[in-house]
């Protein structure tokens, strides 16, 4: 995904998908390690899918709390030929 940061902002390139998030850090240093150690974590591909799977159930009740969420339009897979 290309961004550019720009005086504060990360400005994107229209297109192009992505999720811009802000992450409030407590002021609490206790809390601080195990906040960037999971946000690391995000990036192992094994950790996250062995989180996901040991939390399928509640996820799926969370996502059905959203039907409309996977069948919208713009989801959709179209092919040009």
């Amino acid at each position: 995904m290309m961004s550019n940061f720009t005086s504060g902002r990360y400005v994107f390139t229209r297109g192009q998908r992505g999720i811009y998030a802000e992450i409030y850090f407590p002021k609490r240093v206790a809390y601080q390690g195990t906040i960037y150690t999971t946000l690391e974590d995000g990036y192992n591909r094994k950790i996250v899918q062995r989180h996901l799977k040991k939390h399928l159930l509640d996820l799926l009740v969370d996502l059905s709390e959203y039907p409309k969420l996977f069948s919208l339009p713009v989801w959709e897979f179209k092919e040009d030929h």
